[in-house]
């Protein structure tokens, strides 16, 4: 499957396979501490992506403004991390990446509600 055709789901699901992988490389108290709560953010999000897929406009509306707050929530975390050296470079521009595109299509998701 190419990367253009994937969606919202399937990106936030490549991401958290991605994080998963690196937290094994974490510093144990970083793993037990902001890796935790990143893992636990972003399986949140994939959880209200599921649920905002399956609900009516109005809460569908609610679930993505919650999403997009956890999305935001996680970019904070994420450069917090690269700042103490808890995650390299790399691998910031690479989490990077892929949550400004989760975010962008996010919010053609949740303008397409307001139509």
């Amino acid at each position: 499957m190419q990367e253009f055709n994937l969606s919202i789901m399937e990106k936030i699901y490549i991401l958290y396979e991605f994080f998963y992988g690196l937290r094994k490389t974490a510093p144990k108290p970083d793993r037990y501490a902001i890796w935790q709560k990143c893992d636990e953010e972003l399986l949140g999000i994939l959880e209200n992506i599921y649920i905002a897929s399956r609900v009516d406009k109005v809460r569908k509306s609610e679930m993505l403004w919650e999403v997009d707050l956890q999305l935001n929530f996680i970019k904070i975390l994420v450069r917090f991390m690269k700042g103490v050296k808890t995650l390299d470079n790399k691998s910031y521009g690479i989490i990077k990446k892929s949550l400004d595109e989760i975010g962008r299509m996010l919010g053609g998701w949740m303008n397409s509600l307001k139509a």
